[in-house]
């Protein structure tokens, strides 16, 4: 009898402390909404980077194979941490080993790492990769601060001697090439700018016009057409979620619209139905009443047949109110539908007359830095007698080991390069070496080095 009253109880107790039912400590079921905040635009890991990976794994799929729709998912902890690219360009992660990360963008090395667990565990997961540090730059030479500097994007060897306080040269020809290193990155931003700003006017208008994005020669000159197409993808993948929501938008209200439309046509066939009933039944009631009056019909039939046109008109009052209700809700759509078409041609009118006015503002500031140069190189190059010949070597890691550029003053940089200046003492006359382009203060040879890169 205890067996039989304790049972029970004795499978709920073992059900409560089975293995199988307490949750794993590293595995928590996580709701995920979206993976596609990861910002990867134009970031290129390097060695020495420290992520933070995350891998998320799927906890079923559909009966026919298909990734469902679902937003669970495991993190499985045990993979997820920090961890740096070590020199060979790798990743190394419990279980599933080295992954080479190195020169690939973050989406990309994501996708590795990937195809990395789908290998090592035979199941679909998703890798949220986020960059917690780079490496500092370093400046080595006749400069007024060597020492490390943060890397910031699109850095140069330029803005690399700006933060180190520039060349050693005598005070005045120091504060003058300072003030030069200034306004070339003003320069250059400008230009930066005005690339995107070109990138979003070719998209904008391609929107209006409903073709296809056209790349001008204002963004290739400032470039090349193979930035230019880069840009506009970016650009137009970054609108693509705003054109989809309006699209969306539209699509409803138009299919909102057309099955009004349906409903109504059926509801006016009823209507026309019930109609022929009305007159029918109206045309029995009077030939009842005529016979009433001669004494041939009883008056119950008669009330009767009185009843059913009622019902019957009745049922028509209400079609016919029913039917004003979907021309409404016909008549709202329509006018929702007009509205949201217009706010969009409204809306991107105003962006495209936006973006005008603020590549306007980008072609002055540019002209006239452009002059400012000109004219500052111009005085440099009649006043100074002891301008030195700078050379730049700029020492990178890769996973193929160290590597020496000899560098011009553009040269983007990477994480946790070296950059050393170098100054020679120029044979004859050094003032011949320089020219006055409007671009800045280098050396001739150099310039030609800048345009390659």
């Amino acid at each position: 009898i205890l067996l039989i009253l304790l049972g029970p109880l004795h499978r709920a107790a073992a059900e409560a402390t089975s293995p199988e039912s307490a949750p794993h400590p590293s595995n928590r079921v996580l709701e995920m909404p979206s993976l596609s905040g990861l910002d990867s635009a134009g970031v290129v890991l390097a060695v020495g980077d420290r992520l933070k990976v995350m891998f998320l794994e799927r906890i079923s799929k559909a009966s026919d194979g298909v990734l469902p729709a679902a937003r669970n998912f495991i993190e499985r902890a045990e993979l997820s941490g920090e961890y740096d690219v070590q020199g060979d360009g790798a990743l190394f992660l419990p279980v599933l080993g080295p992954v080479a990360v190195s020169d690939l963008e973050l989406t990309a090395a994501q996708e590795q790492l990937q195809a990395a667990y789908k290998a090592a565990y035979g199941k679909d997961a998703r890798a949220s990769l986020s960059l917690m540090s780079r490496e500092p730059i370093y400046v080595l030479g006749p400069v007024m601060k060597p020492g490390t500097y943060d890397y910031s994007p699109r850095m140069t060897v330029l803005h690399a001697v700006a933060l180190a306080g520039g060349i050693q040269f005598g005070s005045a020809a120091n504060a003058e090439f300072l003030d030069m290193l200034r306004e070339r990155q003003r320069f250059e931003q400008s230009g930066e700018r005005q690339k995107k700003l070109l990138a979003k006017l070719a998209v904008f208008r391609a929107e209006r016009s409903g073709g296809p994005v056209a790349v001008t020669d204002d963004l290739v000159a400032l470039g090349s057409r193979a930035t230019a197409e880069r840009l506009i993808v970016e650009i137009g993948t970054a609108r693509k979620p705003v054109l989809e929501s309006r699209t969306f938008r539209i699509k409803s209200l138009e299919s909102t619209i057309e099955m009004g439309r349906r409903e109504l046509e059926a509801q006016n066939k009823r209507i026309a139905h019930i109609t022929s009933n009305v007159e029918s039944k109206a045309q029995r009631l009077e030939m009842l009443k005529g016979l009433k009056d001669l004494g041939n019909m009883r008056n119950a039939n008669f009330l009767q047949a009185k009843g059913e046109v009622s019902d019957v008109r009745e049922r028509l009052d209400e079609a016919t109110g029913y039917r004003a209700q979907i021309e409404d809700r016909i008549a709202q759509a329509i006018n929702e539908k007009f509205k949201a078409e217009t706010d969009w041609r409204v809306e991107l009118e105003r962006d495209i007359a936006l973006t005008e006015d603020s590549l306007s503002e980008e072609q002055a500031i540019s002209a006239a830095s452009a002059q400012i140069l000109k004219v500052s190189n111009v005085r440099s190059l009649s006043t100074s007698s002891d301008v030195d010949n700078m050379s730049f070597q700029v020492h990178r890691r890769t996973s193929k080991g160290i590597e020496e550029l000899t560098a011009s003053e553009t040269l983007q940089l990477m994480p946790g390069d070296l950059v050393r200046v170098r100054k020679e003492p120029a044979s004859g006359s050094s003032n011949a070496k320089f020219k006055a382009d409007g671009l800045g203060w280098a050396p001739a040879s150099q310039r030609e080095m800048s345009r390659h890169n």
